[in-house]
């Protein structure tokens, strides 16, 4: 009665190895655009998963949909993830919320830059790949035209009950050395229904892709990344490690932003995830609930790889992308006039 599981099948052989100012060396996976010279589209991926988070398969990923509307599309990996190459044994024990923000993502931008010679990227990021948006924003907004956070909370002031558990259990977890293995626990569960709550909307969630994306997806969590997050869950706002915050600069950034909450998230808080909307001015905010039109309350995961999520989420996403892209050219096919913009009309509906 096991559902069989799925494996990754969208792959790519254009992988850059980049490494980062303290020597992590760092797999940068890109899609060239069918064009060859489209924007390029950064895909950030969540805590505790890694690129698949975005490219796992075609069914449950963006990707093809952006390469054919011109996009040149860039799938990072950060530390501590598959594939990584830390600089020494001990590195791996030390990863923390700040070295992706302050070491890791400098260096992808770094390199997309140097490989495509534009400046800007466009970024969509899942989780905590929308954190890491909110905290680029702030230490070089220059590098980002626009910007999503899908299920990306801003602010830890309107704790959930998973909060409040991890809080209590904390220092049980976090006071040992090692990983937390995430990965092993999800996988073993992961076909239990109490425990899919969890992570999403049971209902929008494929149990085959589901048993993939926990054998491939999830990744051991280092334990000073899991006190990082039980600290800003006690200061109840993003902060680095010093307790300074974030994103006090954050009211002076004018990138364009889109936010997309969940009202059926154990993971992140909507209320926390909206809050994003009432620090950065130019943020617009989308409920993914049934209330407004959506096929269901979505959860923490499906709304990148939910069953509904290629008819209702991701339009949101091209259609954010293309009213802020730098090159509208780029997506139309050899043929059409410039002011022809049927195709991403079309895919966006």
């Amino acid at each position: 009665g096991c559902a069989k599981r799925l494996d990754p099948s969208l792959v790519t052989d254009d992988i850059a190895q980049v490494r980062t100012d303290d020597g992590w060396i760092l797999p940068l996976r890109h899609y060239p655009s069918t064009g060859g010279s489209g924007e390029p589209v950064l895909l950030m991926h969540g805590m505790s998963a890694n690129h698949t988070n975005w490219d796992f398969r075609p069914e449950v990923s963006p990707v093809d949909e952006l390469l054919a509307q011109g996009y040149d599309v860039w799938v990072p990996s950060l530390r501590g993830d598959q594939g990584t190459v830390p600089p020494s044994r001990e590195a791996s024990s030390r990863i923390g919320f700040d070295d992706h923000a302050i070491r890791d993502v400098p260096a992808i931008l770094d390199h997309i830059h140097a490989a495509t010679g534009r400046e800007q990227v466009l970024w969509v990021g899942h989780s905590m790949g929308g954190m890491l948006l909110y905290t680029t924003l702030v230490t070089r907004p220059e590098s980002v035209r626009a910007g999503i956070a899908i299920a990306s909370p801003a602010t830890f002031q309107h704790p959930i009950n998973n909060h409040k558990a991890m809080r209590a259990l904390g220092p049980l977890v976090a006071a040992r050395r090692g990983r937390l293995h995430a990965s092993g626990l999800a996988g073993a569960f992961v076909g239990f229904r109490p425990v899919v709550r969890q992570l999403g909307n049971p209902d929008l969630l494929d149990k085959h892709i589901l048993r993939g994306m926990a054998r491939h997806t999830l990744t051991d969590l280092p334990r000073p990344t899991v006190r990082q997050a039980r600290q800003w869950l006690k200061e109840e706002e993003l902060c680095l490690r010093d307790g300074s915050p974030w994103l006090a600069a954050a009211p002076s950034i004018d990138v364009p932003m889109l936010v997309l909450g969940s009202p059926d998230d154990h993971i992140a808080s909507e209320r926390d995830v909206a809050f994003a909307c009432e620090i950065f001015p130019d943020c617009s905010y989308v409920l993914l609930s049934e209330d407004n039109g959506f096929a269901a309350d979505y959860g923490h995961i499906d709304p990148i790889v939910g069953t509904t999520a290629h008819d209702e989420v991701y339009p949101l996403i091209f259609d954010f992308l293309a009213d802020h892209r730098d090159d509208p050219v780029a997506a139309t096919e050899p043929g059409m006039d410039s002011d022809d913009t049927s195709v991403v009309e079309a895919s966006a509906e």
